[in-house]
This record gives C-alpha cells, structure tokens and sequence, in this order.
C-alpha cells in the first residue's frame, strides 16, 4: 500500500493559487530547519510542496510525498493528513506510527476550514525528519492557519461575507425540510431542500422574483408552484446603511397537488408543463405547439435545425401524458448497424399500450428501413404507443408527412435569446451542476449567435461543469471564445429576426449569396453589408 499518483486534477487548483503567497512566506522560516510544508486539497491530493532542503525534498520525493500524489487513508494508510482530513483537527504522528512504509519522518497536520461555510477545503501538513526536535511545528501551526483563513477571505467582498453569514444562520436555525436560497445581482445559494425543491428553470423564476423587486417591502410571500407541489416562497430584504444588498427566500412545500399527477420532466428547451412560460416569442410559440401536440395526434414530426432541442421537445410532449415511458431510438445509428436491435425495439413499445418512443435522425433512415417503420406502424394502428419522429424541416416534403400528419417546429436557439437563463440553469441541472450561471455570463452568452443552437451550448456549460459542478458558474467560467462578446451590443428583436431569416437564407441555398439575397428580396450589396454588420463567417453556413 503506498501514496498513488492521480494528475487528473493536480497538481494546483484555486486553493493551491490562494496559498501560494502563504506557503512562499512559510517556507522562508523554515530554511535550515529540515523541514517541509505540503498543501493537500480535501481528497487528500498533495497540491504543492516547499521545501528548502535538496536532501529533504529527495527523501519526499522517494516517500511520494509530491504534488499529484494521494495520501488517503485508502490508497496510503493511516497518516496525519487523512487524520485531519477526516476528524477536522490537527494531528501529530511519528514516525513509529507511520508515514511512509519504511520513511522515517514526523508529520502535524491541520485542516483547512472555511471560516464562513464551515466546509473543509484541504490540508496543511508539516513533515521532517524522525530525529528531528517537531515541536515547533505544532507552536507553528496555529498561526498558520490563521493566515490561511485571511487568505481564503481576502478575496471576498464585504457584501458576500454578509451574505452568506445571512444565508448560514437561516439553514443552521431552521429545519431542513425548509428551502432556504440567497439571491442577489451576481449570486444565488441554495440549501439541499431548496435544490430538490427547484428544477431546472424554477428557480430562475424565483431569482428573477427577488431581483426585479418583488421584495420592495420588509418581507413578502408568494404562492407557487415547485416540482408539482404548491409552495409559498417567502422574500426577505437584506439591507445595509440602506442599501438593498440581497433577498433572502424561505421555501416551504405544501399538500402535493392532485394526488397521484404524473412528475414532468425539465428539459432543456424550456418550462416542464405550465410551471414557467418561456420569455421570447418563438420559445412561447414552442410551448403553446407542445400544448396542443400532447393533445393531437399521437403520430407527429418535430422539425428544426441541428442542435435546436427537437428530441428535448419531444421528452416535454411525453412527459405531458399521464403515464408510461419515454424511449429514443436513433435511425442514424440503425443504418450502420443495429438495425435489428432498433426495429425490435420499436415493435416493443408500439406492442405497449402507453408511453412514448421517439425516432431520431429519423431522415437518416435509408428505404428498407423506412418501409419497414412504414410497416410496423400500419400494423399497430391501434397502439396507444406516441410514436414521435425528429429531423430537419425536408421531412415535411417528403414521405414522412404521409404517415405523420401533423408537426412542430422547434425555432434555432438565436430566436430564443431571451430564455437564455432558464435554458443554461435547466442544462446545468440536467448535466449533474448543482449552481447556477449568474446574471453577466448569462448576458454574455446572449450576445453569441450560436449556429449550433442548444447542442453546442450544452457542450459550453459541461466544459465548464468539469470544474465547477458544485459552484456558481461566473463570466470567468465561461471558455474565452464566449467571453469575446462582452463588449458585443445586444442585438434588438427586430436585428434577431433579420438575422435570423438571413442565416436561413443562406443555409437554405448552401451558402449561394446571389440565392439566398433573391430569397430574402434584397440585392447582394446589402446581403453582404447585413453579412458583414451580424458578424456572419463562413464557419456558421456549414
């Protein structure tokens, strides 16, 4: 057994960054003294090392005792670091007790808490050699930590200690069945009640409820609906010298509503049923044609651009039935080799007497396979099975439209632009993200005109989720080629709509400019001026 070597994360980190100057100055009084200090994060990953003795560094370095290296009690055994780690105190061991297998040496470790969440951030660990007098280390640190905490705090503001002592007291005083969230320009928390409360786009509408001044009063309390289930939201101003710094939100959950209401699941192109209206006037047209699709028909097409949520839109029309499962089958995937398996499948859940499968890429299926989808729905005319087939609006021409008789057209991402928040919160919520995406990345991201519609904005937030999955999600999250736009004028409804139509125009006639301007009704001098001024590349027609 023995430290192991994990780079997937190290060596470095934000702690690591924060400390830099400490461990500097650390290291500084220990020269002549055989001594090393290493920082480990809360996994027990060593993050960085000093250590002013070449003699003493190589010993650690044949103890594993570098950066990258894991000294869990796990992988390592019994030593100070997992000692602290796990009973949150400081610990001092001997080399008797252990360190390293057959490395003598003498550790005291410490946790790293942080001062206002009370949540363990990672490790300070002194180690020297075994003949060496340690107890200086323990006198030592105490006020090493003490400097660690005024590190970790400096780089907050007075306004976010303020709130989260705010937000720290009301989840320690109250019990846990009740939701609890801070709201404020640039920040949003949420206790684990009010997290299981909220899904996906429920809670930008209460982020939106605290800072568009509902709370203009002392306190004031709103019925709603949360996952099904009515709740009243509770908005508390919290002031200093006057000033409105944030809104405290109580949340506590009443009766379930109609005993036995089927769950609706979140997806990623808008509200989940009636629980949140979209804002843009394409996503609200979206809604209303999911409305009445779960009401029609129950064989349709959905249409659209790559990338722009039709299989998303489909989950939303399954999710409105009362019961019965949701299946995705792939005809892209069937065409090169699971045919068979995917034609099995669909006899299945048309045998099935409820539910919902949908066929995606359902223009990728070639003839044999559409004669036989052809021949498996003639056969269960009957079957109460949703049968919902996705592609691009060329099903609408062709025989598609034959067997489905009715559609929706799912609008591309640039004309929903001002549903950007409740689609980025429901994407981090669905991708395992446990924050939200605050208000200037948010505007950020509505300056993009994102050709690759929702697709590759999911592709943005899990970038970012990669590191931040726990955290609010900031304009310096975002990958810097989303991060150009900052300065970018938004674009008014009238600019989105005739940009829209252009770049429609122009994948329409794969990029034929003489084409597309004849199709929009201008010259090409004023295409290539709009082309131009919209900032539309080569890159966003392919």
């Amino acid at each position: 057994m023995g430290p192991i070597y994990d780079p997937a994360d190290a060596p470095g980190g934000q702690l690591a960054h924060l400390l830099e100057p400490l461990l500097d100055d650390v290291a500084a009084s220990l020269i002549g003294t055989d001594t090393a200090v290493l920082l480990s994060d809360r996994d027990a990953r060593i993050l960085a090392r000093r250590c002013p003795d070449p003699d003493f560094e190589r010993f650690l370095d044949r103890a594993k005792g570098s950066p990258g290296f894991v000294w869990s009690e796990r992988s390592a055994g019994t030593t100070a670091l997992s000692l602290a780690l796990e009973n949150r105190r400081t610990f001092h061991l001997s080399s008797a007790e252990t360190f390293a297998g057959n490395c003598r040496a003498t550790t005291v470790a410490a946790p790293i808490v942080h001062p206002l969440t009370d949540r363990t951030m990672g490790a300070i660990m002194f180690v020297c050699p075994a003949e060496v007098d340690a107890r200086h280390l323990g006198v030592a640190m105490p006020r090493v930590l003490r400097d660690t905490w005024d590190c970790i705090c400096d780089p907050v503001s007075s306004q976010e200690r303020l709130l989260l002592q705010y937000f720290l007291e009301a989840t320690r005083s109250h019990p846990t069945t009740e939701g609890v969230m801070l709201v404020s320009e640039d920040l949003m928390l949420s206790n684990p009640a009010a997290s299981q409360m909220l899904r996906g786009a429920e809670s930008v509408a209460i982020w939106q409820q605290a800072t568009e001044g509902i709370a203009a009063l002392p306190t004031a309390s709103v019925e709603m609906k949360l996952d099904g289930r009515q709740a009243v939201a509770r908005f508390e101003r919290i002031e200093r010298a006057g000033a409105l710094e944030g809104v405290l939100v109580r949340l506590r959950a009443k009766e379930k509503i109609g005993s036995g209401a089927p769950t609706r699941r979140p997806a990623a192109g808008g509200r989940v049923g009636s629980t949140q209206a979209s804002r843009s006037a394409a996503g609200a047209q979206l809604d209303r044609e999911i409305d009445a699709a779960a009401a029609g028909p129950l064989r349709m097409l959905i249409v659209g651009e790559p990338g722009a949520g039709k299989v998303h839109s489909a989950e939303r029309i399954g999710a409105l039935d009362d019961d019965g499962d949701l299946e995705v089958l792939d005809a892209a995937m069937a065409v090169v080799g699971g045919r068979r398996e995917f034609l099995g499948r669909l006899q299945a859940a048309l045998g099935a007497s409820c539910g919902t499968v949908v066929l995606r890429h359902a223009d990728a299926a070639d003839k044999e396979l559409r004669e036989a989808i052809w021949f498996l729905l003639e056969q269960s005319r009957s079957s109460r099975t949703r049968v919902i087939a996705t592609g691009p609006e060329d099903l609408l021409q062709g025989s598609w439209f034959n067997h489905f008789p009715s559609f929706v057209t799912v609008p591309p991402l640039r004309e929903r632009l001002d549903d950007m928040a409740q689609i980025v919160n429901a994407l981090i919520a669905q991708n395992g993200g446990t924050g939200r995406m605050q208000p200037a990345a948010i505007q950020a991201l509505m300056r993009e005109s994102w050709e690759g519609n929702v697709a590759e904005l999911e592709g943005v937030i899990r970038s970012v989720l990669i590191s931040r999955r726990t955290c609010d999600l900031t304009l310096k999250d975002l990958p810097d080629r989303y991060r150009d736009g900052v300065g970018r004028r938004r674009l008014s409804r009238l600019e989105q709509v005739e940009r829209a139509a252009i770049v429609r125009a122009l994948v329409e006639s794969d990029g034929n400019r003489t084409e597309a301007a004849a199709e929009l009704g201008i010259g090409r001098a004023t295409l290539y001026r709009r082309i131009r001024a919209y900032e539309l590349d080569g890159a966003c027609l392919v």
